[in-house]
């Protein structure tokens, strides 16, 4: 799944928004995720928390682990 209109599993708000946890813990600035390849794009945050940009655009880390896509509450659709 992923808010990226450009990728294949791009996905409306019609499906509702998503949690997206990694190896059990909720992450934050989720991209894309997959839980089939076990994989996520995440802004990259510096040590403020402030996403960070490189060259114009927002930098992106991928992490690799058990990635699980849950309904999120109280913020559906």
């Amino acid at each position: 799944m992923s808010v990226n209109k450009d990728d294949p599993g791009h996905a409306t708000l019609q499906y509702g928004r998503f949690d997206v946890f990694l190896d059990g813990e909720l992450v934050k600035g989720c991209i894309t995720a997959d839980e089939e390849l076990g994989m996520c794009e995440l802004i990259a945050y510096d040590d403020k928390g402030r996403a960070t940009v490189e060259g114009g655009r927002l930098k992106t880390v991928v992490r690799y682990g058990k990635v699980q896509l849950r309904p999120a509450r109280g913020r559906t659709k």
